[in-house]
Protein backbone atom coordinates (compact mmCIF):
# COMPACT_ATOMS: atom_id res chain seq x y z
CA UNK A 1 0.00 0.00 0.00
CA UNK A 2 1.39 3.60 -1.03
CA UNK A 3 2.52 5.99 2.18
CA UNK A 4 1.78 9.48 0.01
CA UNK A 5 -0.73 11.22 -1.89
CA UNK A 6 0.33 13.65 -4.40
CA UNK A 7 -1.34 16.46 -6.40
CA UNK A 8 -0.58 18.55 -9.11
CA UNK A 9 -2.13 21.91 -10.53
CA UNK A 10 -1.66 22.91 -14.14
CA UNK A 11 -2.51 26.86 -13.94
CA UNK A 12 -2.17 29.69 -16.51
CA UNK A 13 1.32 30.59 -16.19
CA UNK A 14 2.69 27.66 -14.18
CA UNK A 15 2.51 24.20 -12.60
CA UNK A 16 2.36 23.07 -8.76
CA UNK A 17 2.86 19.65 -7.09
CA UNK A 18 3.32 18.67 -3.46
CA UNK A 19 3.94 15.29 -2.05
CA UNK A 20 2.54 14.70 1.45
CA UNK A 21 1.99 11.46 3.70
CA UNK A 22 -0.88 10.37 4.98
CA UNK A 23 -1.34 12.39 7.90
CA UNK A 24 -0.79 15.53 5.37
CA UNK A 25 2.21 16.48 6.16
CA UNK A 26 4.38 17.99 3.36
CA UNK A 27 7.21 15.88 2.00
CA UNK A 28 7.93 18.20 -1.18
CA UNK A 29 7.24 20.96 -3.26
CA UNK A 30 7.93 22.08 -7.05
CA UNK A 31 7.09 24.62 -9.12
CA UNK A 32 7.72 25.79 -12.92
CA UNK A 33 6.61 28.08 -14.95
CA UNK A 34 5.41 27.73 -18.66
CA UNK A 35 4.30 29.85 -21.55
CA UNK A 36 0.80 31.02 -22.78
CA UNK A 37 0.41 31.17 -25.94
CA UNK A 38 -1.37 34.49 -27.49
CA UNK A 39 -1.28 34.29 -31.04
CA UNK A 40 -3.62 37.20 -31.66
CA UNK A 41 -5.98 39.36 -29.44
CA UNK A 42 -8.01 37.99 -27.27
CA UNK A 43 -6.87 34.47 -27.78
CA UNK A 44 -5.08 32.41 -25.05
CA UNK A 45 -3.88 29.24 -25.70
CA UNK A 46 -1.37 26.10 -24.58
CA UNK A 47 0.54 23.44 -25.98
CA UNK A 48 -1.43 20.47 -24.56
CA UNK A 49 2.10 18.14 -24.91
CA UNK A 50 4.47 20.35 -23.75
CA UNK A 51 2.68 22.49 -21.02
CA UNK A 52 -0.06 20.08 -19.54
CA UNK A 53 1.89 16.41 -20.15
CA UNK A 54 5.24 17.79 -19.95
CA UNK A 55 4.34 19.97 -16.59
CA UNK A 56 3.04 16.63 -15.12
CA UNK A 57 6.07 14.67 -15.84
CA UNK A 58 8.94 16.87 -14.94
CA UNK A 59 6.81 18.14 -11.61
CA UNK A 60 6.67 14.74 -10.75
CA UNK A 61 10.00 13.30 -11.34
CA UNK A 62 10.75 16.72 -9.21
CA UNK A 63 9.15 15.56 -6.74
CA UNK A 64 9.81 12.11 -6.35
CA UNK A 65 13.41 12.96 -6.48
CA UNK A 66 13.05 15.71 -3.36
CA UNK A 67 10.87 13.20 -1.50
CA UNK A 68 13.41 10.63 -2.45
CA UNK A 69 10.75 8.17 -2.93
CA UNK A 70 9.47 5.60 -5.60
CA UNK A 71 6.39 5.95 -7.50
CA UNK A 72 4.34 3.09 -6.18
CA UNK A 73 4.88 4.52 -2.37
CA UNK A 74 2.25 6.85 -4.04
CA UNK A 75 -0.93 6.11 -2.60
CA UNK A 76 -3.21 8.09 -4.74
CA UNK A 77 -2.95 11.03 -7.40
CA UNK A 78 -5.15 14.16 -7.33
CA UNK A 79 -4.59 16.86 -10.10
CA UNK A 80 -6.44 19.77 -10.91
CA UNK A 81 -6.30 22.17 -14.21
CA UNK A 82 -7.59 24.84 -15.79
CA UNK A 83 -11.38 25.44 -16.54
CA UNK A 84 -13.00 25.76 -18.72
CA UNK A 85 -10.57 24.54 -21.91
CA UNK A 86 -11.00 22.62 -24.99
CA UNK A 87 -8.31 20.64 -26.89
CA UNK A 88 -9.57 18.90 -29.83
CA UNK A 89 -7.74 15.55 -30.23
CA UNK A 90 -7.54 12.52 -32.84
CA UNK A 91 -8.97 9.05 -32.36
CA UNK A 92 -5.29 8.12 -31.11
CA UNK A 93 -5.74 11.13 -28.80
CA UNK A 94 -3.12 13.42 -29.93
CA UNK A 95 -3.79 17.11 -29.98
CA UNK A 96 -5.14 18.27 -33.73
CA UNK A 97 -4.20 21.90 -32.33
CA UNK A 98 -3.17 24.05 -29.45
CA UNK A 99 -5.39 23.86 -26.26
CA UNK A 100 -7.91 27.17 -26.29
CA UNK A 101 -7.91 28.30 -22.49
CA UNK A 102 -11.35 30.41 -22.17
CA UNK A 103 -11.45 30.89 -18.48
CA UNK A 104 -8.28 32.68 -18.13
CA UNK A 105 -9.09 35.22 -21.21
CA UNK A 106 -9.79 38.03 -19.13
CA UNK A 107 -7.53 37.79 -16.42
CA UNK A 108 -4.24 37.71 -19.26
CA UNK A 109 -6.04 40.10 -21.54
CA UNK A 110 -8.31 41.85 -19.78
CA UNK A 111 -8.92 44.63 -22.85
CA UNK A 112 -11.15 41.04 -24.30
Amino acid sequence: MGMYLLGVDIGTSSSKGIICDLEGRIISTSSITHMTSIPQKCWAEHNANEVWWGDFKKICAELFYRADIKAKEIAAVGCSGLGPTMVPIDKSGNPLRPAILYGSVEWLLPAC
